[in-house]
């Protein structure tokens, strides 16, 4: 079996938690966390986990069995993109993007066909670069919210007409919300169960700091989650029980745990705006939320000569763009202590100024 190398993920295992000053990061830290003592017996027959289904559904105003508990996002994306398309598909993937998205598509034997999301216009959705995608044949559209690398967000009218888009031409919408509940205010989905055609994928990771706990879901009809059901059986059987003793443990509090998260990435926004105030050599596009900033060099058109130099003389890693698509660019994360979080940044500024001259 041909499988494309997933080459920001095989460089990020390399280059994670290896260098004083990361900033790589795009989730929280874990929190302090109690014990958990989870039975090593399995509940019988069970897909997913019914318990954890109804309260993240209660959660997020979506039934039940609209729910599909899995281990991580990444397995729930997984899972949506295969069940939805098949070899020779034409799927439209948005660019910048995390590199799983165009890599999944290559690996189920389809074409990726871009969509931009473009810096002069915010990096927001454009409905008519969809329509002219899609009209060249596309069958399923992935997409990010908050965007990742830029933490961008999609309104409410811009998912709208996106999802009118895909509709007019028979198409789907896989959105992967892992970011989404970085954004200030009360949590929400994208999916709608009166509305098939956008399914969402999802986890709590990145602004609950559970990533090592891989704990995802997926929300999708109830036809869709049945397939996707009928894979989780060739790959993971059941989630963990130590997962779902995890998830059950966070959901009787995750509004505590957002809320941490919550204010370590409002901590990071504030050092880095001190760090940029008076700068001219960088630019950026304001997010929604989150903990990173794609972040453009000004007169660099590659970031990796200079990414590597700032690892290897400053212990400062960072990732370059071309991880993404652009690689003028690199993805700054700001979860990290503030006083390493300016030091990180100071070198940084070090690395720009050598690689601008």
């Amino acid at each position: 079996m041909d499988v494309p190398i997933f080459a920001y993920m095989r460089w990020a295992k390399e280059h994670s938690a290896a260098h004083r000053f990361d900033l790589m990061v795009s989730g929280v830290a874990p929190p302090d966390f109690p014990a958990i003592e989870a039975p090593l017996q399995p509940a019988p027959a069970a897909d997913g986990d019914p318990g954890i289904e109804r309260r993240i559904g209660e959660r997020y105003g979506v039934p039940a069995d609209h729910v599909l508990f899995v281990p991580g996002a990444t397995l729930g994306l997984f899972l949506l993109t295969r069940c939805l398309m098949r070899p020779g598909d034409r799927v439209v993937v948005e660019t910048p993007a995390y590199e799983n998205l165009p890599g999944l598509v290559r690996l189920f034997g389809g074409e990726a066909v871009p969509l931009p999301r473009r810096p002069e216009d915010g990096y927001h959705l454009d409905p008519d670069r969809l329509e002219a995608a899609l009209a060249a044949g596309g069958s399923l559209v992935l997409i990010t919210d908050l965007h990742n690398p830029t933490g961008v967000g999609a309104e409410g009218a811009e998912l709208d007409a996106i999802r009118d888009v895909a509709r007019r031409h028979g198409a789907r919408i896989v959105l992967d919300e892992v970011y989404r509940d970085f954004r200030p205010g009360p949590v929400a989905t994208a999916y709608r169960d009166d509305d098939p055609v956008l399914v969402t994928t999802s986890s709590f990771t990145k602004v609950y700091g559970f990533g090592p706990a891989r704990s995802g879901w997926i929300c999708a009809p109830p036809d869709l989650r049945a397939t996707a059901v009928h894979l989780v059986d060739y790959l993971t059987v059941l989630a963990p029980a130590p997962v779902t003793g995890i998830a059950r443990r966070l959901l009787t509090d995750a509004d505590s745990f957002r809320d941490r998260g919550l204010r370590i990435a409002e901590r990071g926004d504030t050092v880095f705006r001190e760090w940029v105030r008076d700068r001219d050599d960088i630019s950026f596009v304001e997010p929604a939320g989150g903990l990173t900033r794609f972040v453009a060099v000004r007169g660099l058109a590659d970031t990796e000569p200079m990414a590597d130099w700032l690892r290897e003389t400053h212990d400062t890693a960072v990732v370059p763009g071309r991880f993404f698509g652009d690689p003028g660019r690199i993805r700054v994360g700001l979860g990290i202590e503030p006083d390493l979080l300016r030091q990180a940044l100071a070198n940084l500024g070090d690395a720009i100024r050598r690689f601008r001259g």
